[in-house]
């Protein structure tokens, strides 16, 4: 009896060993963190593109603030202001929802973001971003991507 008590005992503990795990980095529900070096302001080309239309070339900027899961993406307007909460883990981060700008060159257009997805590859920040651009008598999808360097 004994010897199979201790068998069972030697046995719980191996389960227990077996099964524990450690995440390494990460928020209280063990998801992995962002990498934190998304953190920063990320300048470079950016390319606006719709069907039909002749693409739209600018350097832009964007800035990101990283914490846990959860980045701050903000200057996503062209005029500089605009910014929205993302989620992500590792080396990419997406949002969806809807973000409102003024559209330049039209004063009452506006250019609606309506998702987001960034992925971190090094020092190269890649992100596209999916838009209706609409107003001054149009309404258009777009997708405008940049790939930037962090300043």
């Amino acid at each position: 009896m004994r010897v199979f008590v201790g068998v069972l005992a030697t046995l719980a503990l191996i389960a227990c060993v077996g099964t524990s795990s450690t995440t390494l980095i990460g928020d209280s529900d063990g998801s992995t963190a962002l990498n934190s070096e998304f953190s920063g302001t990320w300048v470079g080309p950016v390319a606006l593109v719709s069907r039909g239309r002749a693409p739209l070339s600018y350097t832009g900027e964007v800035v990101i603030a990283v914490s846990g899961t959860t980045a701050k993406i903000s200057n996503l307007c062209s005029d500089g202001t605009g910014s929205v909460m993302a989620n992500g883990s590792g080396d990419s981060i997406s949002w969806s929802g809807n973000l409102s700008c003024p559209m330049s060159g039209c004063s009452s257009g506006t250019q609606t973001f309506t998702s987001i997805q960034a992925t971190l590859n090094g020092n190269m920040l890649s992100a596209t971003g999916d838009a209706t651009m609409s107003g001054c008598g149009q309404s258009y999808g777009a997708t405008i991507t940049i790939t930037a360097t962090k300043q």
